[in-house]
């Protein structure tokens, strides 16, 4: 999870992306520094001393806009780049054997993907896909550079393994609830994690006054994250939204019922919350 940002020349390695990735483009400059990044705290760089901010800038490529709901790898390409999230909505998913999708991760401000690859060295590939959800802003720094910079930075060892930590436990709690909650609780799990994480990583998503979040999810992606087709998932949302537990319209979230719906959906918020290893 790391915010990283233009170098003032242009690299040999961010044109080899935006030739081998048409549909990412280069953020314009002045592009924001890593000094300055709203969401450092997040990231992988967030126990990086001040002082080698700067420094550290010298590992990553650039940031990149990536439009709504285009790709952003395929399951098998050769993984070059390592991704933050800086800004936007994205998901990590497999297309299983029958060609059906299945959602695997949902991606917030913050969050770094791209490690989880197919072997090792430079020929190594991406384990999954990944798409946008709505416009989104990347920063990206190469393969061939993270070894390099993990072993000039070993604070950042600790750091990956508690994100990585973290997602396994988000994971392991799906499993779960899948594993024991009908459909219905199954939705109003992954609707309340949604919303906790956007509520953290998101503060310009979320309004108190009508306690929403900005929800760019169809129904489809939906059914995608629990293994539910977009009109059994519609059919849920729309019980959910009679009972006044929650209202989901125009890429909003609303949930009107708070403690109801966790109690429906067998929620905690600290299910989620970040761990640290010391």
């Amino acid at each position: 999870m790391i915010c990283l940002t233009a170098i003032p020349v242009a690299h040999p390695r961010s044109a080899f992306h935006m030739n081998e990735k048409p549909n990412l483009q280069r953020c314009p400059d002045p592009q924001t520094k890593c000094k300055e990044c709203p969401i450092r705290t997040m990231t992988l760089f967030r126990d990086v001393s001040e002082n080698d901010l700067v420094w550290m800038q010298e590992f990553r490529d650039t940031q990149y806009l990536l439009p709504d709901r285009e790709i952003l790898f395929q399951e098998g390409e050769t993984a070059h780049t390592l991704y933050t999230l800086f800004d936007g909505w994205l998901i990590l998913f497999k297309t299983l054997d029958n060609g059906k999708r299945r959602i695997m991760r949902f991606l917030l401000p913050g969050d770094f993907f791209g490690f989880q690859v197919d072997g090792i060295g430079p020929a190594s590939g991406y384990m999954h896909s990944s798409q946008a959800l709505m416009e989104s802003t990347l920063c990206a720094f190469p393969v061939t550079r993270f070894r390099s910079m993990m072993q000039k930075q070993p604070q950042l060892t600790a750091r990956l393994a508690e994100m990585e930590m973290h997602d396994m436990n988000l994971c392991q709690n799906h499993l779960i609830d899948a594993a024991r909650n009908s459909a219905r609780q199954h939705i109003a799990f992954l609707l309340l994690e949604l919303f906790h994480r956007v509520r953290r990583q998101i503060r310009s998503g979320y309004d108190g006054k009508t306690n929403s979040i900005v929800f760019p999810l169809t129904r489809e992606d939906i059914g995608d994250a629990i293994g539910l087709t977009s009109h059994h998932v519609n059919r849920i949302l729309q019980e959910m939204e009679r009972e006044g537990l929650i209202l989901c319209q125009k890429k909003r979230l609303s949930i009107l019922n708070e403690k109801a719906f966790m109690e429906i959906g067998q929620f905690e918020p600290g299910m989620i919350l970040p761990k640290h290893l010391i």
